[in-house]
């Protein structure tokens, strides 16, 4: 009886080249999750800086509505990713704050969008929009 020996056991270079191939498309797929989610990170910061002028901005217009009621404080707001935070479209009846990201340092899906935050002065609540794209932008503000 004979009995075969010596027969070398391993990948061939076809299956190796499969599990290249499996993880490069993988990491191809990963990747944009993975950007899509920083840039809705950053937009957050934009979010939360205009969120911080809410309390202001309702405060002020509580008496008898103007539009110069719709004023930020005087410090200059700005963040990380978040180049500025305005006034924009003032009226006794509406009032935008606007939190433009900066054009430079951030992700390329965000840079030079806004995100405005609506206040409504006769129905008293607040509407958010943003002008990046929608896979970027947070459920927060959809």
């Amino acid at each position: 009886m004979r009995t075969i020996t010596g027969r070398s056991r391993g990948f061939t270079l076809i299956e190796l080249m499969i599990v290249v191939a499996i993880i490069a498309i993988l990491a191809s797929i990963g990747y944009r999750l993975y950007a899509d989610y920083v840039a809705r990170s950053q937009l957050v910061e934009a979010i939360t800086l205009a969120a911080g002028v809410k309390p202001y901005v309702a405060e002020s217009y509580s008496g008898s509505p103007s539009a110069d009621d719709c004023a930020v404080p005087s410090a200059t707001i700005t963040g990380t990713y978040v180049g500025r935070v305005e006034v924009a479209n003032a009226s006794a009846q509406r009032c935008d704050i606007v939190a433009t990201m900066k054009a430079a340092g951030v992700s390329p899906k965000v840079q030079g969008e806004s995100v405005t935050l609506s206040y409504d002065v006769e129905a008293n609540t607040w509407a958010c929009s943003s002008s990046a794209p929608p896979e970027v932008v947070p459920t927060a503000c959809r």
